[in-house]
């Protein structure tokens, strides 16, 4: 399984690997609310309104 409409999404797997290089990285959370890590969530979930045609 691949994105086809941007490069930009990523993975966190559970198990195995990505041997065909579809996805970019995901970051494990490594505190709870972390100014980071809700600037990308937000940035992550924006680009996911894009693909599935409800956002800008």
């Amino acid at each position: 399984m691949r994105q086809v409409k941007h490069s930009r999404d990523t993975a966190l797997l559970a198990r195995g690997i990505d041997a065909f290089g579809h996805f970019g990285h995901d970051i494990p959370a490594s505190e709870n609310l972390h100014p980071e890590a809700l600037a990308r969530h937000r940035e992550l979930n924006r680009l996911y309104q894009v693909t599935v045609g409800r956002g800008n």
